[in-house]
């Protein structure tokens, strides 16, 4: 994930998905945009909580990084409690 700073850096074009590779990156990393007062810690948890409802660890994807990108996606269109 990147920082706020990072993700306001691409949406400015200041920056590019290129730049924002790690030299031991193979895909870009996603801005995550957390609500008004959320952190990342909180919205990781929201994530554990949601692959704990569909009986998806975080281990088991570990060797999947396209699978669980995917799930981090799906899991972020859908409504999160306040």
């Amino acid at each position: 994930m990147c920082s706020a700073d990072e993700t306001h850096q691409l949406r400015q074009g200041l920056i590019t998905e290129d730049d924002m590779k790690q030299p031991e990156d193979t895909m870009v990393r996603i801005p995550v945009v957390c609500r008004p007062g959320e952190t990342v810690a909180q919205y990781t948890e929201a994530y554990k909580r949601w692959l704990k409802s569909r009986k998806i660890s975080l281990a088991s994807l570990q060797d999947n990084p396209i699978k669980e990108r995917s799930l981090w996606f799906q899991s972020s269109i859908l409504p999160r409690p306040l």
